[in-house]
């Protein structure tokens, strides 16, 4: 196998690492109580929805163990004593949590067959292997980088647009589609709510990103400098 070869398996087991650092990083928001209480606090929300503050993170919390399949459903009573959640945003949370499971299930894969080519590489190259790892990662940066641009820009021009499409694009129906004056789930996460959570993701998935390519051009100039070094002997 030609060594070019090598940098394009590296750049698209490259590719396949980064989106499961995406998921991973959606995890550490998603998941977050401590992201949650701070919204709601910016928010209000507690006061909007119409319930005090311990039954809105219980409600919370309800929905996030449901969502890790920690629990069967979201059944949960309000304040008022009627159901916290409506049958058509139960029926939405079964959309949510099928789409969430198998976004984790696919980056297990993408982790697993990412982490299987570098291992190919470096078995298969040995002493240059990290190069190739290195070339096929900064190479792949330009279409990563080129791709995520795109989607911070669209949020950020029309966070609205963005965040309908996203759900036009992954949801089959239109269950999403709630009605503030009767839905507690669409007065708990406001358009406002779910920007903070994207914009969080995309900088944490970005630090660690740029952090990596960093490191990777760092690596590549030393390489060079060496080679040029050993050269000129």
């Amino acid at each position: 196998m030609k060594t070019g070869k090598y940098t394009v398996i590296a750049g698209i087991a490259s590719a396949l690492l980064v989106l499961s650092l995406l998921v991973g990083c959606v995890n550490i928001f998603a998941f977050n109580n401590d992201f949650y209480k701070d919204e709601y606090a910016k928010l209000g929300a507690a006061e909007y929805v119409g319930v005090s503050e311990e039954n809105l993170n219980e409600a919370t919390d309800v929905l996030l163990d449901y969502l890790k399949d920690e629990r069967k459903d979201i059944e949960l009573q309000s304040d008022q004593g009627d159901s916290f959640y409506s049958e058509r945003e139960k029926l939405h949370m079964v959309d949510v949590k099928a789409l969430y499971q198998n976004c984790c299930m696919l980056a297990w894969c993408f982790l697993i067959v990412g982490g299987g080519m570098v291992a190919f590489i470096i078995i298969s190259r040995k002493k240059d292997s990290l190069v190739h790892l290195v070339k096929g990662f900064t190479r792949a940066s330009i279409f990563i980088i080129a791709f995520f641009a795109f989607i911070g820009i669209a949020a950020a021009i029309d966070f609205n647009t963005f965040w309908v499409n996203f759900h036009r694009l992954f949801f089959t129906n239109n269950l999403w589609m709630l009605d503030p004056a009767n839905s507690r789930m669409i007065r708990m996460y406001q358009e406002s709510f779910f920007f903070d959570m994207v914009t969080g993701i995309l900088l944490l998935f970005l630090s660690i990103f740029i952090g990596l390519l960093v490191a990777s051009v760092i690596i590549l100039y030393i390489k060079r400098r060496k080679e040029e070094h050993d050269e000129g002997r």
